[in-house]
């Protein structure tokens, strides 16, 4: 997977040293949202895009990845994205948030 970029971090992150070189983590800004649903679509294609037909996965992505979508995650306040990047690179996030199955009870 090529990681996506991101723009500069700032006084929000944190550094991390590992294998391939600095990992700084950080909160996800409106400016990340294009980086984010490039590496997001990409890493749920690698993990999962071999479960269905193109046209259902394309049409998946395209309403859970666009940069639309990840635009208005980062502005809900009850929606959390923390990133991990490598120099500008995205190389992995994390979402927090409400949890968006049925649930009974």
């Amino acid at each position: 997977m090529k990681p996506s970029q991101a723009p500069e971090t700032d006084a929000d992150s944190h550094p991390c040293s590992g294998r391939g070189g600095a990992i700084r983590y950080r909160n996800a800004r409106l400016q990340d949202a294009a980086a984010l649903a490039a590496f997001s679509a990409e890493s749920f294609v690698d993990s999962f895009g071999h479960l269905y037909p193109p046209e259902d996965l394309a049409a998946y992505i395209s309403e859970k990845y666009g940069s639309a979508r990840q635009s208005a995650e980062i502005s809900d306040p009850l929606t959390h994205y923390r990133l991990a990047l490598r120099g500008k690179a995205i190389v992995g996030y994390c979402k927090i948030g409400a949890c968006g199955l049925p649930i009974d009870g």
